[in-house]
């Protein structure tokens, strides 16, 4: 008994110790959540940008914002889409949104079922003191072509900042000129000439039919009053 006694003295004393080890690991490991959660969800935008969904067969461009200069970019935007120099179809009044602190894109559709082999975009409308753009990606059958693509626009006055190549480098923001492209020129505008032709037809879009309409409900019989309702 006294055996027991000692044993449970022991066992009490200890309590305080393994609640303060047990609680102190709890720390730890919320922690270590909030560390894989802060990769994975709270990504830098120059980082985050690049998990963003993409479509599987469209144009996607980025936004910039010119860092910590600011003032730049785009707010209105124009497709347009050749064949051989031909004019195969034009898309305006593409708005894009802007933000001093991420990348912000937009989603363009190709033509449906018609062929082209260059594709032109003009910032027919820049944001504030100039155009620019960070990158533009052009997705053919989930593939991004435009890293081999010819890329030729409108210039940047200081050579060697602000490139146009910098828009199919796969950056946005990662130094004083450099993953961005701005320009001082009008008409501000960058033509991608593909390496080959790029035919895609829209997939179809699937057609939800409408619910049923409700099923009648009978109207309450009135009670004459006499016996007990049921």
């Amino acid at each position: 008994m006294k055996t027991i006694m000692i044993i449970l003295a022991c066992l009490l004393a200890a309590m305080p110790a393994l609640q303060a080890s047990t609680k102190a690991e709890t720390k730890a490991q919320e922690k270590r959540n909030a560390e894989v959660q802060d990769g994975i969800l709270k990504k830098k935008p120059e980082e985050a940008w690049k998990d963003l969904p993409r479509p599987r067969n469209g144009i996607y461009i980025v936004n910039t914002h010119n860092l910590s200069w600011g003032g730049r970019g785009a707010k209105v935007l124009r497709v347009a889409y050749y064949l051989d120099n031909q004019l195969v179809e034009e898309q305006g009044d593409i708005k894009i949104a802007w933000a001093a602190d991420d990348y912000p894109a937009v989603e363009v559709e190709f033509p449906d079922d018609k062929a082209f082999n260059l594709v032109r975009v003009d910032i027919v409308e820049p944001f504030s003191q100039g155009a620019g753009l960070a990158e533009i990606e052009i997705w053919v059958d989930g593939s991004n072509v435009a890293p081999r693509a010819r890329i030729s626009g409108s210039k940047y006055p200081r050579p060697g900042l602000c490139e146009i190549e910098n828009l199919i480098d796969g950056k946005v923001d990662f130094g004083d000129g450099a993953g961005y492209w701005l320009t001082g020129e009008k008409p501000a505008y960058v033509e991608l000439k593909l390496r080959r032709e790029v035919k895609v037809k829209a997939e179809p879009k699937l057609m939800v039919p409408p619910p049923p309409p409700p099923a009648p409900v009978d109207a309450p019989k009135a009670h004459s009053g006499k016996g007990r309702l049921p």
